[in-house]
Formats: C-alpha cells, structure tokens, sequence
C-alpha cells in the first residue's frame, strides 16, 4: 500500500478554526474522494503537539493499493478540482503545505488493524454520506441499504419520494452482489450475456437478485470482505457512484466491478 499525505504546517486562528473545518469536511473531502484507485482517505488534525515537534495542524491521508494506482491519481483532473477548492478557504491558513509519498509495510498474518466485520458505525457513514452525495448531485430520491458479509441487514434509509419498492431492490443489489461474490454491474453483463443462466439464478433465489449497477462490495484495505451496499433511485451508474462514496467515507474499499 502507498500513502499520498498533504501536511499542512501553521496554523488557523482560533475564531477561523470551525469555518476552516467546515469547509475542508464538506467541501474538500468529497473531492478527495473523487480521486481514482482510491483506497481510502482521511484527514487527521493535529491538537497537542509533543517533543517539540513542528505545528501541524491538518493531514489529508490518501491510501493506494500500488504507486502506479497513486500516480495515475495525481495525473487526473481530481487533483486540480482539489487545489482549485482549498484556495476558497487557505487565506484562513497560515502556513505551507508539502507532500509525502510513503509506502507502507505489514507484517503478514497480521491484518495491521483494518476492521474484520462491518460495524454499525461504518453502515451508518455509508449511509448518510451516499445519500448527501445524492443531494450534492441533485439525484432522485435514493435508497440506500447496507448488509454483512453473512447478508443480514446493518443499515437502511429511504428518502423522502423514494418508491416503496425501492427498499427491495436496494437489498436485492446487494444480497444478489454477496450471494454471486461479485457486484451487480458484473452480473448484469453475465445476465445479458447468458440470458438463461440468469433466469436460473432468480428461481432459486426467489427474485431476489437485481442486475443493474448499484450493488457494490465492500472490502476492507487487504481485501477482506466485510458485506455490499445496494443504492436504487437514478440511473445505475448513479447509484453506484454514491454508494462509493459512502464505502470511501467509511474508510474501506469499494468493489465496483467497473473497468
């Protein structure tokens, strides 16, 4: 794994200090998020500094599984959106920013603390941050349902407008995405391609599955698999793209199946 890390060195008055925060949360972190081969991303802040270390206030954390993956990210057009953005807020910054490229070694056998089960916490980040990347996006109303790796439910919304069938297709992405182990954008092209393979499956699944982009799984940084996400509401592609957000947010690895 590669680590991309932005340290911001200074300061921000104490009056500034919310605002500032606000805004790198709310309007930075979806950037970051945007990035490709994204792994994960955090922002650490800095609140006691030790040994008479430098003052750092902030660090944006950005994890990729290979430096290949890491470079392509800075390459894309997700790099300038970010610069261009953090200049609305920086005359508040007092201070510079500088990078480090890291890369980083475990020990094997040990799983270097990635969670080993999707936690309700979790679920209920990738829950409200999907639904606030619908928002930003002006998206239909969405629903948006979490399940464990065992495929019982951890977490589910459905917005104001969202259909009343939309709850079942939302578990159906992500139980048929767990019950085949790969997503629904892969098993809807397996389902055009072997029509009655497919037909099949739903029989003995009882209807359950869904074939359409939008059921994601969800991975933990070595590749654990930790459950699925299913968004309903817009076009597939839509979905998907919020449920990735949310999985993001959450620190974990999303599983698209997309080239």
């Amino acid at each position: 794994m590669h680590l991309r890390s932005a340290f911001f060195e200074g300061e921000v008055a104490a009056a500034d200090r919310a605002r500032f925060d606000g805004f790198i949360d709310g309007e930075v972190l979806p950037l970051l998020q945007r990035f490709p081969k994204l792994l994960k991303v955090r922002i650490l802040r800095g609140r006691e500094i030790e040994d008479n270390g430098p003052s750092i206030y902030q660090v944006f954390e950005m994890a990729y599984a290979s430096l290949a993956d890491l470079k392509a990210a800075l390459a894309s057009d997700a790099r300038p959106a970010v610069r261009a953005k953090l200049q609305e807020i920086m005359p508040l910054f007092k201070g510079r920013v500088f990078h480090i490229n890291q890369e980083v070694t475990e020990r094997p056998g040990l799983s270097g603390g990635e969670p080993l089960d999707l936690m309700l916490a979790a679920a209920s980040v990738i829950v409200d941050v999907a639904l606030a990347r619908a928002r930003e996006l002006a998206l239909a109303p969405l629903t948006v349902a979490v399940l464990d790796a065992g495929g019982h439910m951890k977490a589910i919304k459905r917005e104001d407008g969202s259909g009343i069938i939309r709850e079942n297709i939302a578990i159906g992405k992500a139980w048929g995405a767990l019950g085949m182990g790969f997503p629904s954008r892969a098993l809807a092209e397996r389902a055009a391609k072997g029509p009655q393979f497919f037909a099949a499956l739903q029989a003995m699944s009882g209807g359950r599955v869904v074939p359409a982009a939008g059921g994601v799984l969800v991975r933990n940084g070595s590749g654990r698999l930790l459950g699925a996400v299913g968004v309903t509401g817009d076009t597939s592609d839509k979905d998907e793209e919020c449920a990735v957000a949310g999985i993001r947010a959450a620190g974990l690895t999303a599983e698209t199946g997309a080239a």
